[in-house]
């Protein structure tokens, strides 16, 4: 026999039929979509940050992240509740473990859990090990408060090198930053934020707000921001919905 023939000698007709059908189902495996987080978050073997879906979407995603206090919290999960609207909170483990009941309550109605890190760190050029710990430590103290499934991570003050993000895609984190953002921290008024966030908006964008103490402003301007995601025909799913649903918008780190 010269190398790199085969001869299948198919002596029934079953075989054939064995035959064809074995390869069907090769054919059929190998047209599945390949995993699409693994997509989504690397190119090349290189990590990415997920900023934006795609445009052929309705469904955005409004995201919280969530530093201190417990006031203007429950304020913005009581909106949501009232709208049946779920959102994605970024959340530092050092707050959570002092939280659990707001935890619980993110929990309940339906919301993502996503992590800010331990404790709020600026990861500006820090040794490699301080962000491993700090997010090591982040995500420990979340999963004993029951989040055992976190994926998906945005880091303090947006300080994203390739550093920060090598880092913490080799903890299991997909990076996620935003699309649209309220500058709801230095807004003197709700109007302030909501037209930010009006203006901008469209399908597949992932919005930044924050729900910590200092973002006073923030659930009036949220009640306003649904009612035009509302009146857009725009739906509010979690971050995890809206990777699911739809091809996204990736970004390279400088």
């Amino acid at each position: 026999m010269d190398q790199g023939i085969y001869f299948i000698k198919l002596t029934t007709i079953k075989r054939v039929g064995l035959f064809i059908l074995l390869c069907s189902f090769i054919f059929l495996i190998n047209q599945q979509p390949p995993n699409q987080s693994a997509d989504v978050f690397s190119t090349n073997g290189q990590p990415l940050a997920l900023s934006k879906s795609d445009f052929n979407t309705s469904d955005v995603s409004l995201t919280f992240n969530m530093i201190w206090g417990d006031e203007v919290i429950e304020d913005i999960l009581d909106r949501l509740e009232t709208e049946d609207v779920v959102a994605s909170f970024f959340v530092l483990g050092e707050w959570a473990e002092h939280h659990p009941h707001l935890m619980e309550m993110i929990d309940n109605q339906g919301h993502e859990v996503a992590l800010l890190g331990y404790r709020y760190k600026n990861y500006s050029n820090p040794n490699p090990d301080l962000i491993q710990k700090d997010l090591y430590k982040g995500q420990t103290i979340l999963g004993k408060l029951g989040f055992n499934q976190l994926t998906l991570f945005r880091p303090p003050v947006d300080q994203l090198d390739d550093q920060v993000l090598d880092t913490a895609t080799k903890l299991g984190f997909d990076v996620v930053r935003w699309s649209v953002q309220g500058f709801d921290l230095t807004a003197n008024h709700p109007d302030t934020i909501s037209k930010h966030v009006m203006k901008e908006v469209s399908g597949g964008d992932i919005v930044m707000l924050h729900a910590s103490d200092d973002a006073i402003h923030t659930p009036e301007a949220l009640t306003d921001i649904l009612s035009h995601l509302k009146e857009e025909k725009l739906k509010p799913v979690t971050l995890s919905q809206l990777i699911s649903q739809a091809e996204v918008e990736t970004e390279l780190i400088e």
